[in-house]
């Protein structure tokens, strides 16, 4: 498996990073949860499917707070989506 890389609408929007000249390669980007797509993307494991998503397959990668969309092609796994988790408190009724 190659390295991860963020589709640019991912990294813009959802990332919040400045999409990178020419001479960088998307898939040479620091970022967390895109080292983390790479990690868990290069072993040969069961990946968890986002189940919500019904037209398309996408898996789930985790990383700190971080929450993210694979889609996979020809081995490459493109980070489609990202987002913080958010904090959801349930008070004792």
């Amino acid at each position: 498996m190659q390295r991860s890389r963020p589709t640019l609408r991912c990294l813009r929007d959802d990332l919040t990073l400045p999409i990178p000249g020419t001479e960088v390669p998307l898939d040479e980007i620091d970022h967390p949860l895109l080292t983390k797509t790479t990690e868990q993307f290069a072993d040969d494991i069961k990946h968890e499917r986002i189940r919500a998503v019904d037209d398309q397959v996408l898996l789930k990668v985790k990383i700190q707070r971080w929450r993210g969309a694979v889609w996979t092609e020809d081995d490459l796994p493109w980070l489609v989506a990202a987002g913080l988790r958010t904090a959801t408190h349930r008070t004792a009724p």
